[in-house]
């Protein structure tokens, strides 16, 4: 009996672990940290595997350590909210006592010093022509913390959800295509970028709607506490509309490529079908809670944007 309580512990641990890292969102960022990569070796002639590898090590530990960052210091807009779901509010494994506050903050120490290894390992390899990879993928790191983290705290400042639309798209991808000597002149990794950094921002506006009057009491500034619940769909809806309107012209420039005219037609029906939820939403009034069913759609809203740059590159 003793043995299988052990196992049970050991499993809810584990499973605590789990929620708290929240992997279901990594996979956007290595899609995005790819495109700049093969746009670099489609574009400049240059790939290393061993270079690509080490850089998504940094910048898998990077996510990591700023989402266990931003459940630390978001601890007090937790424990206020009650309109937590699986898109917003966090993974309420430290208000909820799932895991003690020491190891989650070892964790944190833990993941610091593996990043300044993986970032030292990174330095040791890059040949000179792709230096400017490292100090691009210092400064992504710099600014993916500082959402939550001391002193800067964008989040607390009005900028947070810039701060999460550039680091998941611009900035990744301009990290991936730096890192496998492209320039920063370049207008790729700026221009392909540009889609996505729209329908990141429009997802993660909408993701603070739910935590409106939590984050208030907080002084948290995010978009839904300046602008209000309204205000803030209403500038989801038209960065949705921008992303999709973005997608309609990279299409025609020829930065899609020639097989992607099906995918990027379908991510404009999407967007439709976002912009008419968020509209129903803002018909009912706006209110402060779950919007599940919006987030859904806006999470794979902006998967077209990485996938599409990512068949046509690979």
């Amino acid at each position: 009996m003793a043995t299988k309580s052990r196992k049970d512990t050991r499993t809810r641990r584990a499973g605590a672990w789990l929620r708290l890292l929240r992997l279901q969102f990594y996979p956007m960022a290595w899609v995005a940290y790819t495109i700049g990569a093969l746009g670099a070796r489609h574009h400049v002639g240059a790939f290393s595997s061993r270079i690509y590898w080490l850089g998504y090590l940094c910048l898998f530990l990077t996510e990591a350590l700023t989402v266990l960052s931003n459940e630390w210091f978001d601890q007090d807009t937790d424990r206020l909210n009650r309109h937590a779901g699986p898109f917003n509010g966090g993974s309420r494994v430290l208000v909820e006592g799932d895991l003690d506050l020491g190891s989650v903050h070892r964790a944190m120490l833990g993941l610091a010093l593996l990043l300044g290894l993986g970032l030292a390992a990174l330095a040791a390899v890059l040949p000179p022509s792709a230096r400017p990879g490292l100090v691009c993928m210092v400064a992504l790191s710099w600014i993916a913390l500082s959402y939550t983290v001391p002193p800067l705290k964008f989040i607390y400042r009005g900028l947070g959800e810039l701060d999460v639309a550039f680091t998941h798209s611009v900035g990744v991808i301009l990290c991936g295509y730096l890192l496998q000597s492209g320039g920063w002149r370049d207008a790729f990794p700026w221009l392909i970028g540009l889609p996505l950094f729209f329908a990141t921002l429009a997802a993660i506006t909408l993701s603070a709607l739910p935590d409106q009057v939590a984050d208030a009491a907080v002084a948290k500034r995010t978009l839904a506490v300046l602008l209000g619940r309204r205000g803030a769909a209403w500038a989801a809806l038209g960065s949705t509309a921008t992303a999709t309107l973005c997608g309609l012209i990279w299409l025609w420039r020829g930065m899609y490529g020639g097989h992607s005219a099906l995918a990027t037609w379908l991510s404009v029906a999407h967007g439709l079908v976002l912009a008419g939820a968020i509209l129903r939403y803002l018909h009912l009034g706006a209110p402060c809670r779950r919007i599940n069913g919006i987030m859904v759609l806006a999470l794979t809203h902006l998967l077209w944007f990485g996938l599409i740059p990512l068949a046509h590159l690979w």
